[in-house]
């Protein structure tokens, strides 16, 4: 058999390159090899990594819907609260015996007078502010303004010991040049003092209990009627009269 040297040649040449690209195979191999496991063990370890922000993050989310649904129930009870609050009717006056001398007065007095006790239940209101209380421009009542006050008087008189202030006011009509009185402030003191005397002389009311206030023409009521202005409010004060006087005594210093 012959042989072609070129085949000699090639096959020789084969020979010697065939353990140099197997060892090559291997290095690449063991590179691919290494580097999957590399990539694996990253890509493993950023799962793990993702999974444990994952599960902090929901359960960040839990703790924070619980709270929203803390506070919501807290507002929702709140609400509820004013609601009921709103609807609820007022509570009744700290003195049942205000409103006992209120409705008293309002039956001796009819639509005479108004009759008010204020919101804060310390105070309860007689306001006469018929324009024939006085005659002309003094101080003399007239017989239904005598009437009026005795009708008054007659249920401060069992009122027990409450402190009565007569509040004396006028109008800001000008006076006549011959009138008795020359200012707002002087009639309206004699006024309240008219009362004052009526009360004490001819229905009973103690004079300890009264005290009389002049305040002019300074505190109308109405502007589209000057006559309410004119007027005498009685103002019968919750407590008794010790307790008031301890409110109201002045600081002493010696």
């Amino acid at each position: 058999m012959t042989h072609d040297v070129g085949d000699h040649t090639a096959l020789v040449d084969s020979g010697r390159h065939a353990p140099r690209r197997g060892r090559l195979a291997w290095v690449l191999l063991t590179i691919v090899m290494v580097g999957g496991g590399t990539a694996g063990w990253w890509l493993w370890e950023r799962g793990e990594l993702a999974g444990d922000e994952a599960a902090d993050v929901r359960d960040r989310l839990t703790a924070a819907n619980q709270r929203a649904a803390t506070a919501e129930s807290r507002i929702l009870e709140l609400t509820a609260g004013a609601l009921r609050a709103a609807d609820a009717p007022p509570p009744p006056p700290d003195d049942d015996e205000l409103v006992v001398l209120a409705e008293q007065l309002r039956a001796a007095l009819g639509d005479l007078a108004g009759v008010a006790i204020d919101d804060a239940a310390t105070r309860l209101t007689v306001q006469l502010d018929d324009p024939q209380l006085f005659r002309g421009d003094d101080d003399v009542l007239t017989p239904r303004g005598r009437k009026l006050i005795d009708d008054v008087g007659g249920v401060l008189a069992d009122a027990g010991d409450r402190p009565v202030w007569i509040h004396g006011h006028v109008d800001d009509t000008p006076l006549p040049d011959d009138a008795v009185f020359e200012t707002a402030w002087e009639l309206s003191s004699a006024r309240a003092l008219a009362v004052l005397r009526r009360l004490v002389d001819q229905d009973g009311v103690p004079e300890r209990r009264l005290a009389a206030v002049a305040f002019g023409d300074q505190r109308p009521v109405s502007s589209a009627d000057r006559r309410k202005n004119a007027r005498i409010e009685i103002v019968i004060e919750r407590g008794a009269l010790a307790a008031a006087s301890a409110r109201t005594a002045p600081a002493r210093s010696r």
